[in-house]
């Protein structure tokens, strides 16, 4: 699990599947949030937590069946190195699943801007075409394409206790003043981002795309 945060995905495959793990992620508070989740879980013995980039795996050439990558690599500035380390690390006809979020026709450059500023998101990576230049780049073979645009979104939506995107966003800029007193910056920034994200997925000025990459047996 590349990009693997507090180890909680992880930890779902090994349960699910009795696999072997490795959760691997460039933050030190992930990698501490991970080692505890790990540590309580019935199935942690299954799973190893390390620091580490997708730009420099640590790990062994051809060692893993499966890279799994949750909505990460919108946030890798060399993604082609990040692809080509994936590469490296899985067996011959391995293969890689990749959530990640790509804009559509709709997103104007402005919006695009802004929308990658408010999540740290390369704005290059928002592109279709540039992912899938990369993939092949790195050797890989897209498999299959799950195209999700806004179901997850609008689901979250109707869940008791989703967030409301639009309205979030409207509070956030009317009270911004006195959030970002109470919150600081990065926080302010952060759950903001995350807002505007959610509603530029809803209206399709971004879609949610799954993707299963092969490797040549």
């Amino acid at each position: 699990d590349i990009g693997g945060r507090d180890g909680d995905h992880a930890l779902l495959m090994a349960e699910r599947f009795g696999c072997q793990v490795m959760s691997v992620d460039p933050a030190p508070a992930n990698i501490a949030d991970g080692l505890k989740n790990v540590a309580e879980h019935e199935y942690g013995h299954l799973v190893e937590v390390i620091e580490g980039a997708i730009e420099q795996i640590p790990a062994e050439e051809n060692q893993f069946d499966l890279v799994f990558s949750r909505d990460m690599m919108g946030h890798v500035a060399d993604r082609a190195a990040g692809f080509a380390e994936c590469a490296r690390v899985l067996k011959p006809g391995g293969a890689m699943i990749v959530h990640e979020v790509f804009a559509t026709d709709l997103l104007e450059p402005k919006e695009a801007e802004l929308v990658a500023n408010a999540t740290a998101t390369v704005p290059q990576n928002l592109s279709v075409a540039l992912f899938d230049e990369q993939v092949v780049g790195a050797g890989f073979e897209i498999e299959d394409l799950d195209l999700v645009g806004s179901e997850w979104y609008e689901a979250s939506q109707e869940a008791e206790g989703g967030l409301n995107y639009a309205l979030q966003i409207s509070r956030l800029r009317r009270g911004q003043d006195e959030l970002l007193e109470e919150l600081g910056e990065m926080a302010f920034r952060s759950v903001y981002g995350n807002a505007l994200w959610g509603v530029f997925i809803l209206i399709g000025k971004l879609e949610t795309r799954v993707y299963t990459l092969r490797l040549p047996a």
